[in-house]
């Protein structure tokens, strides 16, 4: 191990600070629970569905850490090992830095409250795969010894690994994984670890285990009741994350509004395929129920069709599904569905956005809340092979116009039909992120109402 200049510490962490910003968030956590697919338990040994979510540690004034907040004293539903969350084994995200470069950066505080038995540890992997399949690639780790006085890092190459930074008790320590795209460092406390992994340019997920995993897929040394709280996880990138940017071209096309696509209506309209197989926009896979793994290309995938006639702007969407399932729920992201968002006034609003939905068969959704600008229908297709949605935005009263840009995103739903009642399934985002992005326009991709029949390239944007 060895100590960082003050001039290199800088410079790994202005990554982290207010005015390097612009550098794109790919996942964050700040002091509350991820509720979207991001934190999905491992299915290991005896977990069943635990997912170490306390719903509430009341902490004291000695929690008080969260960059974001200051003042907050409790780490409201964090991820907690121990004591305070018995059972829990493990839980992960997929980061999807472009490349695998970028950085992670979060904060754990060590409760010396409690007994632990020798050699048991937390470990805080990161791992080109998930699941108990971390180990059997590229990965980099920090264990966190019970009874230990320093940390220990680990890595595919060296797993029995080497001392790292002195534990501090009582308080917030701070891990950050940085890799450059030629290897991957550690800094524990803002000490660099001698353990590092040259490969870099790794696509991480994270991954946070109670215990150590061995090749098998089995986790060892856990089980032990001190309590380590994990917080304020953040993930960002100075490469550029692949939202684009997709045109809607003038066609002169009649379109009938029935759910059912034929050539003649999409004929000259701009298309973009896309499943969530790869990391890589387009297509972003998140999954809110069951061990996350991406899907196979034959378990969903999607061509939207985009035009306009200078009146309307018509979405079309061939999903194809290898289970349509449509229950009984009031709630219809828990079931095969479909969602449109567009950011009519380009604001890139974080907290409001509009959420038109609808069921693969036309059920109810929210698609009626904008009847005044909005005409949709959704039909399942012969065979129940999956679903096809049409949908008609009157493009004057909503305020969009040709020759501008606006955000724009298509996600959807994937229940299979096993999720446990109150859980969503999986979903398949066109381009934008894990966290929150149904209510978030700063993550959605853009569309650019065109005026004339061709693509255009380097459009600027108004």
């Amino acid at each position: 191990m060895k100590t960082l200049s003050t001039l290199t510490i800088a410079a790994v962490l202005i990554i982290m600070s207010t005015v390097c910003m612009a550098d794109e968030i790919f996942f964050f956590w700040y002091g509350s629970t991820p509720d979207s697919v991001s934190w999905a338990p491992f299915d290991w040994e005896e977990q069943g569905r635990a997912s170490g979510f306390t719903t509430s540690v009341e902490a004291g004034e000695f929690f008080n850490h969260t960059p974001d907040a200051e003042d907050e004293i409790n780490l409201n539903r964090s991820l907690v090992f121990g004591l305070d969350s018995m059972g829990n084994i493990g839980a992960h995200h997929p980061t999807v830095l472009p490349g695998g470069v970028g950085t992670v950066s979060l904060w754990v505080y060590f409760d010396i409250f409690g007994y632990a038995m020798d050699d048991s540890v937390n470990t805080v992997y990161l791992s080109v795969q998930p699941g108990s399949d971390l180990v059997k690639d590229s990965f980099i780790g920090i264990e966190l010894p019970f009874n230990g006085s320093n940390f220990r890092v680990v890595s595919s190459e060296n797993p029995s690994g080497a001392d790292g930074a002195a534990i501090k008790e009582d308080d917030w320590n701070h891990f950050m994984f940085f890799d450059n795209g030629s290897e991957t460092k550690v800094l524990i406390n803002n000490e660099e670890a001698s353990v590092t992994l040259p490969s870099g340019g790794n696509l991480w997920y994270i991954n946070i285990v109670d215990g150590r995993v061995q090749s098998d897929g089995s986790i060892t040394d856990g089980e032990s009741v001190e309590t380590w709280y994990f917080d304020d996880i953040l993930c960002t990138s100075q490469i550029a994350s692949g939202i684009e940017f997709i045109d809607a071209p003038l066609t002169s096309n009649s379109v009938t509004i029935d759910g059912e696509i034929n050539a003649d209506e999409i004929a000259g309209a701009n298309s973009q395929y896309w499943d969530g197989t790869s990391p890589e926009r387009p297509g972003v896979h998140t999954q809110f129920y069951g061990q996350w793994a991406l899907p196979t290309e034959e378990d969903l995938n999607a061509t939207v069709y985009l035009q306009n006639d200078g009146t309307n702007l018509y979405i079309s969407i061939d999903v194809v599904d290898d289970i349509v399932f449509i229950g009984e729920s009031a709630s219809w992201w828990e079931e095969d569905s479909t969602e449109i968002y567009i950011d009519h006034d380009n604001s890139r609003t974080p907290n409001t956005s509009d959420q038109i939905s609808i069921r693969a068969d036309n059920g109810v959704g929210n698609g009626g809340d904008f009847a005044d600008w909005l005409t949709i229908d959704s039909k399942v297709k012969s065979g129940d092979i999956g679903w096809q949605v049409e949908a008609m935005v009157n493009m004057a009263a909503r305020e969009l116009s040709q020759d501008q840009t606006y955000g724009f995103d298509i996600s959807i739903n994937d229940s299979d039909g096993e999720n446990e009642a109150g859980y969503q399934g999986a979903q398949e985002w066109l381009y934008a992120s894990y966290e929150y992005a149904y209510s978030n326009e700063t993550y959605w991709g853009n569309i650019r109402i065109l005026s004339e029949a061709t693509k255009v390239l380097n459009w600027d944007i108004y």
